[in-house]
Protein backbone atom coordinates (compact mmCIF):
# COMPACT_ATOMS: atom_id res chain seq x y z
CA UNK A 1 0.00 0.00 0.00
CA UNK A 2 1.35 3.77 -0.68
CA UNK A 3 0.77 6.39 1.83
CA UNK A 4 -2.32 8.47 1.29
CA UNK A 5 -5.17 10.78 2.60
CA UNK A 6 -7.99 9.25 -0.26
CA UNK A 7 -11.35 7.90 -0.20
CA UNK A 8 -11.22 4.15 -1.86
CA UNK A 9 -13.52 5.67 -4.95
CA UNK A 10 -9.75 7.12 -6.04
CA UNK A 11 -7.84 4.38 -5.84
CA UNK A 12 -7.79 2.81 -9.45
CA UNK A 13 -7.17 6.44 -10.79
CA UNK A 14 -4.46 6.53 -8.58
CA UNK A 15 -2.97 2.75 -9.15
CA UNK A 16 -3.54 3.39 -13.49
CA UNK A 17 -1.32 6.62 -13.06
CA UNK A 18 1.26 4.59 -11.15
CA UNK A 19 1.47 1.94 -14.11
CA UNK A 20 1.81 4.48 -16.54
CA UNK A 21 4.46 5.62 -14.92
CA UNK A 22 6.29 2.66 -14.21
CA UNK A 23 6.07 1.88 -17.94
CA UNK A 24 7.87 5.33 -19.00
CA UNK A 25 10.35 3.99 -16.94
CA UNK A 26 10.91 0.66 -18.61
CA UNK A 27 11.08 3.13 -21.73
CA UNK A 28 13.66 5.07 -20.33
CA UNK A 29 17.13 4.86 -22.35
CA UNK A 30 19.14 6.56 -19.51
CA UNK A 31 19.80 5.40 -16.29
CA UNK A 32 17.56 6.74 -13.15
CA UNK A 33 20.28 8.60 -11.40
CA UNK A 34 22.34 9.52 -15.04
CA UNK A 35 22.95 13.20 -15.39
CA UNK A 36 20.91 15.04 -18.29
CA UNK A 37 21.65 14.57 -21.44
CA UNK A 38 24.52 16.90 -23.85
CA UNK A 39 22.61 19.96 -24.53
CA UNK A 40 21.70 19.87 -28.55
CA UNK A 41 20.86 22.79 -30.35
CA UNK A 42 19.84 21.30 -33.62
CA UNK A 43 17.15 19.08 -32.34
CA UNK A 44 13.79 19.85 -31.76
CA UNK A 45 13.17 22.48 -28.78
CA UNK A 46 11.90 20.73 -25.21
CA UNK A 47 9.12 24.27 -25.00
CA UNK A 48 9.32 27.95 -25.07
CA UNK A 49 10.62 30.17 -22.12
CA UNK A 50 9.59 33.66 -21.08
CA UNK A 51 11.55 35.47 -18.61
CA UNK A 52 11.03 38.77 -16.61
CA UNK A 53 13.65 40.06 -14.90
CA UNK A 54 17.42 38.49 -14.59
CA UNK A 55 17.20 34.74 -16.18
CA UNK A 56 20.03 32.99 -17.31
CA UNK A 57 20.29 29.72 -19.58
CA UNK A 58 23.79 28.26 -19.15
CA UNK A 59 24.75 31.28 -17.30
CA UNK A 60 24.24 33.32 -20.48
CA UNK A 61 21.39 35.64 -20.20
CA UNK A 62 18.36 34.79 -21.68
CA UNK A 63 16.23 36.90 -23.35
CA UNK A 64 12.11 37.91 -23.01
CA UNK A 65 11.52 34.86 -25.05
CA UNK A 66 13.27 31.57 -26.34
CA UNK A 67 13.48 28.03 -26.85
CA UNK A 68 14.56 25.30 -24.74
CA UNK A 69 16.87 22.44 -25.27
CA UNK A 70 17.29 19.50 -23.59
CA UNK A 71 20.39 19.44 -21.32
CA UNK A 72 19.65 23.30 -20.93
CA UNK A 73 20.48 24.61 -17.21
CA UNK A 74 18.13 27.97 -15.69
CA UNK A 75 19.30 30.01 -12.87
CA UNK A 76 17.17 32.74 -11.62
CA UNK A 77 18.68 35.59 -9.99
CA UNK A 78 16.59 37.35 -7.01
CA UNK A 79 15.01 39.79 -9.32
CA UNK A 80 13.90 37.39 -12.09
CA UNK A 81 11.07 34.60 -12.84
CA UNK A 82 10.47 32.48 -15.65
CA UNK A 83 7.61 30.53 -17.61
CA UNK A 84 8.71 27.45 -19.35
CA UNK A 85 5.58 25.96 -21.41
CA UNK A 86 6.33 21.79 -22.21
CA UNK A 87 5.01 21.93 -25.90
CA UNK A 88 1.04 20.53 -25.18
CA UNK A 89 1.75 18.66 -21.99
CA UNK A 90 2.09 21.45 -19.02
CA UNK A 91 4.30 24.51 -17.70
CA UNK A 92 7.09 25.22 -14.90
CA UNK A 93 6.22 28.62 -13.17
CA UNK A 94 9.85 29.62 -11.73
CA UNK A 95 10.08 31.83 -9.01
CA UNK A 96 13.54 33.84 -7.95
CA UNK A 97 16.56 32.18 -7.22
CA UNK A 98 15.77 29.03 -8.33
CA UNK A 99 17.89 26.21 -10.75
CA UNK A 100 16.47 23.79 -12.96
CA UNK A 101 18.19 21.44 -15.86
CA UNK A 102 15.75 20.27 -18.53
CA UNK A 103 16.12 16.95 -18.97
CA UNK A 104 13.37 16.17 -21.97
CA UNK A 105 13.50 11.95 -21.13
CA UNK A 106 10.77 9.83 -20.32
CA UNK A 107 11.30 9.69 -17.32
CA UNK A 108 11.51 13.43 -15.96
CA UNK A 109 10.69 16.74 -17.94
CA UNK A 110 13.04 18.44 -15.45
CA UNK A 111 15.17 18.32 -12.62
CA UNK A 112 15.15 21.12 -9.19
CA UNK A 113 18.11 21.87 -8.35
CA UNK A 114 17.29 24.83 -5.84
CA UNK A 115 14.75 27.22 -5.20
CA UNK A 116 10.52 26.83 -6.15
CA UNK A 117 8.81 26.23 -9.34
CA UNK A 118 4.94 25.81 -9.71
CA UNK A 119 4.27 22.61 -11.95
CA UNK A 120 1.30 22.67 -14.10
CA UNK A 121 -0.43 19.65 -16.12
CA UNK A 122 -2.74 19.66 -18.57
CA UNK A 123 -3.06 15.65 -19.43
CA UNK A 124 -2.67 14.28 -16.17
CA UNK A 125 -0.16 11.05 -15.91
CA UNK A 126 0.28 11.65 -19.78
CA UNK A 127 1.57 15.28 -18.88
CA UNK A 128 4.46 16.91 -17.53
CA UNK A 129 6.35 16.14 -14.13
CA UNK A 130 9.91 17.11 -12.25
CA UNK A 131 12.76 15.12 -10.73
CA UNK A 132 13.22 16.34 -7.13
CA UNK A 133 16.09 14.46 -5.70
CA UNK A 134 16.02 10.94 -5.89
CA UNK A 135 12.29 11.15 -6.50
CA UNK A 136 10.08 11.99 -9.15
CA UNK A 137 6.49 14.13 -8.94
CA UNK A 138 3.81 13.20 -11.32
CA UNK A 139 -0.04 13.98 -12.56
CA UNK A 140 -2.10 10.27 -11.78
CA UNK A 141 -5.54 10.96 -12.86
CA UNK A 142 -5.64 10.66 -16.79
CA UNK A 143 -7.10 13.67 -18.44
CA UNK A 144 -7.05 15.38 -15.22
CA UNK A 145 -5.23 18.94 -15.01
CA UNK A 146 -3.33 19.19 -11.53
CA UNK A 147 -1.53 22.23 -10.02
CA UNK A 148 1.62 21.33 -7.35
CA UNK A 149 4.20 23.77 -5.18
CA UNK A 150 7.32 22.45 -5.14
CA UNK A 151 10.42 24.10 -2.63
CA UNK A 152 13.79 22.56 -2.53
CA UNK A 153 15.86 24.13 0.32
CA UNK A 154 19.64 24.53 0.40
CA UNK A 155 19.45 21.45 2.81
CA UNK A 156 18.94 19.10 0.08
CA UNK A 157 15.16 18.20 1.07
CA UNK A 158 12.04 18.99 -0.65
CA UNK A 159 8.60 20.14 -0.12
CA UNK A 160 5.65 19.25 -2.19
CA UNK A 161 2.15 20.98 -1.82
CA UNK A 162 -0.60 20.30 -4.15
CA UNK A 163 -2.59 22.86 -5.15
CA UNK A 164 -4.84 21.55 -7.64
CA UNK A 165 -5.77 17.93 -9.14
CA UNK A 166 -3.76 15.28 -7.57
CA UNK A 167 -0.12 14.27 -7.57
CA UNK A 168 2.21 11.48 -7.18
CA UNK A 169 5.74 11.80 -5.18
CA UNK A 170 7.00 8.44 -6.37
CA UNK A 171 11.13 7.34 -5.86
CA UNK A 172 13.01 6.98 -9.51
CA UNK A 173 14.66 3.83 -7.80
CA UNK A 174 11.55 1.96 -6.91
CA UNK A 175 9.61 1.58 -3.66
CA UNK A 176 6.47 3.26 -1.52
CA UNK A 177 5.45 6.27 -3.42
CA UNK A 178 2.76 9.06 -2.11
CA UNK A 179 -0.01 10.44 -3.52
CA UNK A 180 -1.44 13.35 -2.23
CA UNK A 181 -4.73 16.11 -3.58
CA UNK A 182 -5.56 19.51 -3.18
CA UNK A 183 -4.53 20.76 0.20
CA UNK A 184 -2.48 18.28 1.17
CA UNK A 185 1.33 18.05 1.03
CA UNK A 186 4.35 15.84 1.28
CA UNK A 187 8.14 16.36 1.81
CA UNK A 188 11.58 14.61 0.73
CA UNK A 189 14.24 14.34 3.15
CA UNK A 190 17.79 15.01 2.08
CA UNK A 191 18.33 10.95 3.03
CA UNK A 192 15.32 10.56 0.11
CA UNK A 193 12.60 9.71 2.72
CA UNK A 194 9.28 10.10 1.64
CA UNK A 195 6.75 11.70 4.22
CA UNK A 196 3.00 12.82 4.14
CA UNK A 197 2.63 15.76 5.77
CA UNK A 198 -0.35 16.41 8.28
CA UNK A 199 -2.37 19.70 7.67
CA UNK A 200 1.15 21.31 7.17
CA UNK A 201 2.36 20.96 10.66
CA UNK A 202 4.25 17.45 11.14
CA UNK A 203 5.19 14.49 8.86
CA UNK A 204 4.41 10.81 8.64
CA UNK A 205 5.91 8.63 7.01
CA UNK A 206 4.44 6.22 4.78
Amino acid sequence: MVGNGLRPSRTYAFILGFLQFLALQCLASAPAYGTAPPQDQHGQPLGSLSTTGDVYVNEVAAPGESPIFAGNTLRSSGTGTATFTLNGKGSFQIFPNTQIVFAGGPQYAAELKSGKVVMSSLNGATGINLRTGSSVVVAVAEGEQSSSNIEAPSDGSFLITCSGGSVGILPLGGGKGIFIRMGQAASISAQGELSLMRRGVSAEKP
